[in-house]
């Protein structure tokens, strides 16, 4: 779980750190609900940490991820599609 969740952080991370779209990157933060890459990266550590404090079940753990994966991917879809079509 941790895996997963470290992943989609870092992957999170990179496209605030260097992304040259402004657009995108805002979204990003917004997503994050942060204002620049800083507070992403303490945002990211935080989850972490809280998610390890708690004694939970792994098929609870599973559908937060799951969840919260869903709405990430979801998101940079649409922010892509965006872009793609301004592209064209």
């Amino acid at each position: 779980m941790e895996e997963i969740s470290y992943l989609v952080s870092k992957s999170i991370a990179k496209v605030i750190r260097f992304s040259t779209n402004e657009e995108m990157k805002l979204s990003c933060l917004k997503l994050l609900n942060v204002n620049n890459s800083l507070e992403a990266e303490k945002v990211f550590q935080q989850q972490l940490i809280e998610w390890k404090k708690q004694p939970m079940e792994k098929s609870y753990l599973k559908s937060q991820l799951t969840a919260q994966k869903r709405k990430v991917d979801c998101e940079l879809s649409k922010i892509i599609t965006n872009e793609w079509e301004n592209w064209e």
